[in-house]
């Protein structure tokens, strides 16, 4: 029973392993599993009119501070 355990063990870790392989990627991230809205940071940075001085940083609504990527959720793959 044991022995048998453990051949069904390796064999979903073998099958696990090549199925996420063969995932397509996230059409949203592009494969990064990083937001695409604060580029992973977890934060929207708020700057002047010039583009030269930060105001303030929020959280990103998109991720909610993760980083990740809400599609894929930071796996880069979608199964």
């Amino acid at each position: 029973m044991k022995k048998r355990l453990i051949f069904v063990s390796i064999l979903m870790v073998l099958f696990l392993t090549i199925f996420s392989s063969c995932a397509p990627s996230c059409n949203y991230c592009g494969g990064s599993g990083k937001c695409t809205k604060c580029k992973g940071t977890g934060k929207i940075v708020w700057v002047d009119e010039d583009g030269h001085y930060t105001i303030g940083h929020d959280e990103c609504n998109i991720c909610i501070g993760t980083g990740y990527c809400s599609y894929c959720q930071g796996q880069g793959k979608v199964y």
